[in-house]
């Protein structure tokens, strides 16, 4: 799994950070400066990124159904174990620069085009489960 994420994101614009962005899909293996590039371990089996659809569900007093599809976006969830505590300052980097990967990054998969998301989390999503090995899940949502 391969992430970059730009070390000044929590204070740029969402413009700035969209352009930054756009320009780092287009080459996520050679990054734009300042980009920062974690080569992180792949996910755990089985992770799967489906589409889902955001719509307007509605339904008349008189019974007619009304649904109106807004947008499409991949979302997923990326099991992480074996985390040797080494990747660990990467990990936390990662995760203050994009304020709780609440600001965009790149993000390929094995199997799975570039794409620019955010995967907000409340806490950091690692926890210690034995000497030097840390686990942890990550819900990944494709930014729009």
């Amino acid at each position: 799994m391969r992430i970059v994420y730009h070390p000044d994101s929590a204070t740029m614009s969402d413009y700035a950070l969209g352009q930054w962005l756009s320009a780092t899909l287009a080459a996520i293996d050679n990054p734009p400066a300042p980009g920062i590039a974690l080569d992180l371990g792949n996910p755990d089996y089985p992770w799967s990124f489906e589409p889902e659809y955001l719509a307007d569900d509605r339904e008349t007093s008189g019974g007619k159904c009304f649904s109106r599809i807004r947008a499409t976006r991949l979302q997923g969830m990326l099991n992480m174990s074996a985390v040797h505590s080494g990747e660990l300052p990467a990990w936390r980097g990662w995760y203050a620069a994009t304020l709780g990967f609440r600001r965009p990054f790149a993000l390929r998969l094995p199997e799975l085009t570039v794409l620019g998301a955010v995967a907000p989390v409340k806490k950091f999503p690692l926890a210690l489960v034995s000497l030097e090995e840390w686990a942890g899940q990550i819900n990944v949502v494709e930014w729009l």
